[in-house]
């Protein structure tokens, strides 16, 4: 999934990695929605102490979506330096 600024051109690549397993999904600690869904943490931490920002998508190519998730899932990152 190729991400673009709304300033510039530059863009990102991310990839449809899937989540690691936890006890609402897959067996604890594997691999599930690989080639299909993308998750990511965002930076931003929701105000309680137990979710955070994700953005996710699904290979369907029915946009990206940002909502709250609970920190036990295995979400990866992609480090992007923010401009200033």
């Amino acid at each position: 999934y190729k991400v673009k600024s709304k300033h510039n051109q530059n863009w990102i690549f991310i990839s449809a990695a899937g989540q690691i397993g936890t006890h609402n999904t897959n067996p604890y600690g594997q691999a599930d929605y690989v080639d299909v869904k993308g998750y990511y943490w965002t930076s931003d931490p929701v105000s309680s102490d137990y979710d955070s920002y994700r953005l996710s998508f699904t290979n369907m190519d029915s946009g990206i979506y940002i909502g709250g998730a609970s920190r036990d899932y295995g979400y990866p990152i992609r480090p992007v330096l923010s401009g200033r």
